[in-house]
């Protein structure tokens, strides 16, 4: 039914998407560990947040001196959060939490902006 040409366009059609989603995935660890790196550096935790039972919990929670504290979400660069994680970090906010998504390099300065401000 599909011929040796059909064949090699879908495996380069997966190895391409597989491709993709493991730049993703890199780009996500990388900006996480990057978080992690600065929130230490500044005298604070960036905490992998794992709520069993609680499906959709953002990836991490970062705690500051003083008691200050975040909900942090990191994606992949140009993806947004499910709609499961919306709802929860929406959730989180209505009760009065700091939430706050990270998806590129210019969205963790300014998240580290957030933080530093509120320092003063």
């Amino acid at each position: 039914m599909y011929g040796k040409e059909d064949e090699n366009l879908r495996s380069s059609d997966t190895t391409d998407t597989r491709r993709v989603w493991e730049v993703r995935l890199m780009s996500e660890a990388r900006l996480e560990r990057k978080l992690t790196q600065e929130i230490e550096h500044r005298g604070g935790l960036a905490l992998k947040f794992i709520s069993p039972g609680w499906r959709g919990a953002p990836d991490r929670l970062v705690l500051m001196p003083q008691g200050r504290v975040w909900f942090v979400e990191m994606t992949a660069p140009g993806r947004k959060p499910r709609p499961l994680q919306e709802y929860r970090l929406r959730s989180l906010r209505e009760m009065g939490f700091q939430a706050r998504v990270v998806s590129t390099e210019d969205e963790l300065q300014q998240f580290l902006a957030e933080v530093d401000k509120c320092d003063l």
